[in-house]
Protein backbone atom coordinates (compact mmCIF):
# COMPACT_ATOMS: atom_id res chain seq x y z
CA UNK A 1 0.00 0.00 0.00
CA UNK A 2 1.22 3.31 -0.76
CA UNK A 3 1.83 6.22 1.75
CA UNK A 4 1.17 9.72 1.86
CA UNK A 5 2.84 13.04 3.51
CA UNK A 6 1.75 16.51 2.92
CA UNK A 7 4.45 18.95 2.96
CA UNK A 8 4.42 22.33 4.32
CA UNK A 9 4.04 23.99 1.45
CA UNK A 10 0.37 23.67 1.19
CA UNK A 11 -1.79 26.26 1.02
CA UNK A 12 -5.15 25.29 2.39
CA UNK A 13 -6.89 25.06 -0.45
CA UNK A 14 -9.10 22.51 0.67
CA UNK A 15 -9.25 20.48 -3.21
CA UNK A 16 -7.42 17.28 -1.81
CA UNK A 17 -9.67 17.03 1.01
CA UNK A 18 -12.69 17.25 -1.31
CA UNK A 19 -11.15 14.30 -3.66
CA UNK A 20 -10.11 12.11 -0.82
CA UNK A 21 -12.16 12.71 2.02
CA UNK A 22 -11.26 9.14 3.78
CA UNK A 23 -7.50 10.04 3.78
CA UNK A 24 -6.82 13.86 3.76
CA UNK A 25 -8.58 16.47 6.23
CA UNK A 26 -8.40 20.12 6.82
CA UNK A 27 -6.54 20.89 9.69
CA UNK A 28 -7.87 24.58 10.58
CA UNK A 29 -5.08 25.64 13.32
CA UNK A 30 -2.22 25.04 11.25
CA UNK A 31 -4.03 26.02 7.69
CA UNK A 32 -2.71 23.33 6.28
CA UNK A 33 -4.24 19.60 4.62
CA UNK A 34 -2.85 16.58 7.16
CA UNK A 35 -3.40 12.82 5.98
CA UNK A 36 -6.16 11.29 8.79
CA UNK A 37 -5.85 8.00 7.43
CA UNK A 38 -3.31 6.25 4.81
CA UNK A 39 -5.27 4.59 2.13
CA UNK A 40 -6.57 0.98 2.49
CA UNK A 41 -8.11 0.24 -0.39
CA UNK A 42 -7.50 0.36 -4.36
CA UNK A 43 -10.50 2.99 -4.33
CA UNK A 44 -8.76 5.12 -1.55
CA UNK A 45 -5.44 4.95 -3.35
CA UNK A 46 -7.34 6.26 -6.43
CA UNK A 47 -8.56 9.02 -4.86
CA UNK A 48 -5.68 9.56 -3.40
CA UNK A 49 -3.41 10.14 -6.38
CA UNK A 50 -5.78 11.71 -8.04
CA UNK A 51 -5.51 14.50 -5.13
CA UNK A 52 -2.09 14.09 -5.51
CA UNK A 53 -2.57 15.03 -9.20
CA UNK A 54 -4.65 18.46 -8.42
CA UNK A 55 -2.75 20.07 -5.85
CA UNK A 56 -1.97 23.38 -6.87
CA UNK A 57 1.34 23.00 -4.94
CA UNK A 58 2.41 19.56 -5.87
CA UNK A 59 2.21 19.00 -1.71
CA UNK A 60 1.22 15.60 -1.76
CA UNK A 61 3.65 13.24 -1.51
CA UNK A 62 3.40 9.06 -2.22
CA UNK A 63 5.91 6.17 -1.30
Amino acid sequence: MMRLTIEDTCIDCGLCAELAPQNIRMAPQRESAHVYRQPRTPDEERQCLAARADCPVDAIRVT
